[in-house]
């Protein structure tokens, strides 16, 4: 289903990867192959994907540490 939301044609979405000028930006899909893995800039492809797909968000009391990968409580 991914790879069709993702601009793959139905009835070719088990032979056919997507691509970024495909990619409607509806969906992420993580799959598990080695280049998934890899680092660029000392950062996990996937990881990154996440991080520039979702707005960073804190539960009351925290606040972003600033390079906004984590909370960290906020001064009182």
């Amino acid at each position: 289903m991914g790879r069709v939301v993702n601009g793959v044609p139905r009835g070719q979405e088990c032979d056919h990867e997507t691509t970024m000028s495909l990619a409607t930006g509806s969906l992420l899909i993580i799959q598990q192959k080695g280049v998934a893995q890899q680092e660029v800039n000392n950062q996990v492809i996937w990881a990154r994907a996440i991080r520039e797909a979702f707005a960073p968000t804190c539960r009351s009391g925290y606040k972003l540490d600033g390079d906004g990968v984590g909370c960290v409580p906020a001064p009182r």
